[in-house]
């Protein structure tokens, strides 16, 4: 029952938060270009590798089922942060111009 409690969860995430890894990057300083997404795929990738027994685990790191449902909620939520990026793009960009710009030339 915990098992299929973890399943349901990890696939009803993106369904009540849409998008949430580009409204989470929309809320910093830095605005990254497709940040969003770039997100959902590192928080899969390290999750999963956490699931598989690939990266080596830290004392407080996650045991495989919920990396399992963290893995299974970010790869859920890739597509809406795609879309969702693809939407905000002028923002960013112009944010990404703007940090570049106020840059000293020797950092360029």
């Amino acid at each position: 029952m915990r098992t299929l409690a973890f399943v349901l969860a990890a696939f009803a995430n993106p369904l009540f938060l849409n998008g949430c890894s580009t409204y989470m990057c929309l809320n910093t300083n830095s605005k990254p270009i497709y940040g969003g997404t770039r997100l959902d795929a590192q928080v899969a990738v390290y999750a999963c590798g956490i699931g598989c027994g690939i990266n080596p685990t830290e004392p407080d790191a996650p045991d495989r089922l919920m990396a399992f449902a963290v893995s299974t909620s970010a790869l859920a939520d890739l597509p809406f942060s795609l879309v969702a990026d693809t939407v905000t793009l002028p923002v960013t960009v112009w944010a990404t111009c703007n940090q570049m710009a106020a840059r000293p030339q020797e950092e360029k």
